[in-house]
């Protein structure tokens, strides 16, 4: 009973109260604290090679669809402002590359907050947190960021329009583009690969 009820206060279940009115009490989850371990986990087995990139982008197209659908339903004027201040940002050439990273992050999070459904929100918890800045340290050195920012655009004023087909169109083509990214940095290793053999 001990041993389980470490176990318990190590996931932060249940908190311990010492004294007369003490005891152990179940703990409200924390969907924000439960999301954090996931993601953790996601990253640790994406490091180690569980997923490949073809298997994040298509989590990532058939969950982020999901996103668009609703968001064109659900969103409001202040979620349409987020999207709207992380393309302005992305669009700024001085911008790090780190900067335009979390921007990136940024805003595939305010499109998620935009469907307006928790359940949703904690599940692309992971995919937002842990799958998109992965793919970003892969496709960085390779992409276009104003194309980005651009498909960002296409899919923020389909939100607006309230119209969910362009949106995941404009969504797939971004994730499209990530693909083609990451072939390029393999094209680009391989080559640096074969002039070290070479050489």
């Amino acid at each position: 009973m001990r041993e389980a009820l470490k176990r318990l206060a190590a996931q932060n279940l249940i908190r311990s109260k010492r004294g007369p009115a003490g005891g152990n009490f179940v703990k409200r989850p924390d969907p924000e604290g439960l999301s954090k371990a996931i993601t953790g986990a996601a990253t640790l087995l994406v490091g180690i090679g569980a997923f490949d990139i073809e298997e994040i982008i298509t989590a990532r197209l058939e969950t982020e669809t999901v996103c668009c659908r609703l968001a064109a339903a659900n969103r409001d004027e202040s979620h349409l402002a987020a999207m709207e201040a992380e393309i302005a940002v992305q669009l700024d050439p001085t911008i790090s590359d780190e900067g335009f990273c979390a921007s990136d992050v940024r805003f595939h999070r305010a499109l998620v907050e935009s469907t307006g459904n928790g359940p949703l929100k904690l599940m692309m918890y992971t995919v937002i947190e842990a799958f998109i800045p992965i793919t970003n340290m892969i496709v960085f050195r390779v992409r276009e960021r104003r194309h980005v920012a651009s498909l960002h655009q296409e899919i923020v004023d389909a939100v607006r329009a309230r119209d969910d087909a362009k949106a995941t169109d404009a969504l797939g083509r971004l994730l499209a583009y990530v693909r083609e990214s990451y072939a390029a940095v393999l094209d680009v290793r391989a080559g640096r690969d074969a002039a070290q053999v070479s050489a």
